[in-house]
C-alpha cells in the first residue's frame, strides 16, 4: 500500500473502517493528500465510547463520513471533534427504461403483480444482524391466515443453513425461496408487492433505497439510518426491531389494501428521486473529499 500511494500520489486517500484507516495511517505517515475514512465505527457496536487507538486514528483523518444526522451525533457524543463530521447520505440509481436516463422511472406492472402471488422480498447478508431468521418467524405467523403469500430471500452468508432448516421445520419450503448471491436485484423487486428491511441492527439502508426507487413501499426496522430514508405512514412502515407481531400487522395491512401499496410506494419513489440519487451523493462525496483538511 505504501509503495502504491507513492507511485500514484493521490490527492484523497478514502478508507472504508477503521481497519483501513489504520493502513493508510501506516502506509503514509507523512501523506499529502487527504484523508477520509467512512463509516469506521460499526452501527451495532454497543460500546459508546471510542479506545484511545480509535481515537488517535479518527483524529489523523482529515474527514469522517456518516450516512446521516443521527450518526454524526453519535460520533460527537463519542468525543469526535464536529468539524471533521460531513453527512453523506446514501444514493440509488434510479430504474430507468432507457439507458441515456431520458425515460420515466421503469415501475413494476401493477396488474401483473395483482393477478400473481403476493410477494415479499428481503435481501442483503444473510449474518444474525440482519433479522432475517425473525423475518421466516414473521412470514410464519401471516401464513397461517394467508396461504397465497410468498416470500423470497436474496443473498447468501452464514445464516444460510440455519434459515433453511427453520423454513423446512415450519413447513414453508413452497412458499420460502433463498435465491442466493445476486448481481442486481431489480428483477427480484419487479416481482414483488413490498420489501422487508427486518434488521436488528442500523444496516439495510441500500436495499431499502432499491426498493423505494422501484416504487415499493418498504417496512423497516426503526433505526436512524432507515428513519432518515423511509417517512412512516408516508412512503412506508418503520417497526420495532425484532418485533414480528408488528412486521406482520403492517404486512397484512398493505397486503389487503393495494390502493395503500400503490400510494405508498409512488410516494417512496418520488423521495428517492428527490433526496437519495446516486448523482447526489457522488457529488456529497467529491465535496467531502475536496475540503482543505480539517485543522
Amino acid at each position: 500500500l505504501a509503495a502504491s500511494i507513492r507511485e500514484f500520489q493521490p490527492d484523497v486517500i478514502t478508507a472504508w473502517g477503521l481497519k483501513a484507516l489504520s493502513a493508510a495511517c501506516l502506509a503514509a505517515p507523512k501523506r499529502q493528500a487527504a484523508l477520509v475514512v467512512r463509516r469506521p465505527i460499526p452501527s451495532n457496536r454497543r460500546r459508546a465510547s471510542l479506545s484511545r487507538l480509535e481515537t488517535w486514528l479518527l483524529r489523523r483523518a482529515d474527514r469522517v463520513l456518516v450516512a446521516n444526522d443521527a450518526e454524526a451525533l453519535r460520533y460527537e457524543a463519542m468525543g469526535l471533534p464536529s468539524g471533521k463530521l460531513r453527512v453523506v447520505r446514501p444514493g440509488v440509481r434510479l430504474h430507468y427504461e432507457q439507458a441515456d436516463g431520458s425515460g420515466d422511472p421503469l415501475c413494476k406492472s401493477a396488474t401483473a403483480v395483482e393477478e400473481s402471488a403476493p410477494r415479499i422480498v428481503c435481501a442483503g447478508a444473510l449474518e444474525p444482524h440482519k433479522g432475517f431468521y425473525e423475518a421466516i418467524w414473521t412470514f410464519d405467523i401471516l401464513h397461517f391466515a394467508d396461504r397465497e403469500t410468498e416470500l423470497t430471500i436474496a443473498g447468501e452468508g452464514s445464516e444460510r443453513r440455519r434459515l433453511e432448516e427453520f423454513a423446512a421445520r415450519a413447513d414453508l419450503r413452497e412458499r420460502i425461496h433463498f435465491t442466493g448471491k445476486f448481481t442486481t436485484i431489480e428483477p427480484l423487486l419487479a416481482q414483488a408487492a413490498l420489501a422487508w428491511v427486518p434488521s436488528l441492527s442500523d444496516s439495510g439502508t441500500g436495499v431499502a433505497l432499491e426498493a423505494m426507487a422501484a416504487g415499493l413501499p418498504v417496512i423497516a426496522a426503526r433505526w436512524p439510518g432507515l428513519a432518515d430514508i423511509i417517512v412512516d405512514g408516508e412512503t412506508g412502515f418503520l417497526v420495532h426491531p425484532g418485533s414480528k407481531i408488528e412486521l406482520a400487522q403492517k404486512t397484512r395491512l398493505l397486503l389487503d389494501d393495494s390502493a395503500l401499496r400503490r400510494r405508498l410506494g409512488e410516494a417512496g419513489q418520488r423521495r428517492a428521486e428527490e433526496l437519495f440519487t446516486h448523482h447526489a451523493f457522488i457529488e456529497a462525496w467529491l465535496h467531502a473529499c475536496s475540503e482543505r483538511r480539517a485543522a
